[in-house]
């Protein structure tokens, strides 16, 4: 992870792996502060299935997404504790609290999982 910070203002480099659990952006953001992050690379969350960081609607059997509506390995987001919210391959949004941003892809069942998103963020 690459990150650096000046003043209200940080940007970071995350590589996201498709069999992690939840990973460590290292930024801290502010209820309300502009967030600015974008997505590229392919995850398989089964063998032979590979998808982008908007994720896979088609339903799949035994499939266990974090979150429901959102597509199948899509790059998700929470911030602290709180929620998750799709990301996917562009979210440009105010921060909804306080806390670190943690990103992850949207399967409970990782083991199997290949591959990682490659996410840049930019937060003012």
């Amino acid at each position: 992870m690459m990150m650096t910070a000046t003043g209200a203002d940080s940007s970071a480099t995350v590589a996201v792996p498709a069999n992690a659990d939840w990973t460590s952006t290292g930024m801290t953001v502010h209820k309300g502060q502009w967030l600015d992050i974008s997505a590229d690379g392919e995850v398989s969350v089964e063998p032979g299935v590979p998808t982008g960081p908007d994720g896979d609607s088609g339903r799949r059997q035994g499939a266990h997404p974090v979150t429901q509506g959102v597509g199948l390995g899509a790059l998700l987001g929470r911030i602290g504790n709180g929620p998750p919210f799709a990301v996917g391959h562009d979210l440009a949004a105010a921060a909804p609290a306080d806390g670190e941003l943690w990103l992850c892809v949207n399967d409970m069942d990782r083991a199997d999982n290949t591959g990682q998103y490659i996410v840049h963020l930019q937060a003012a």
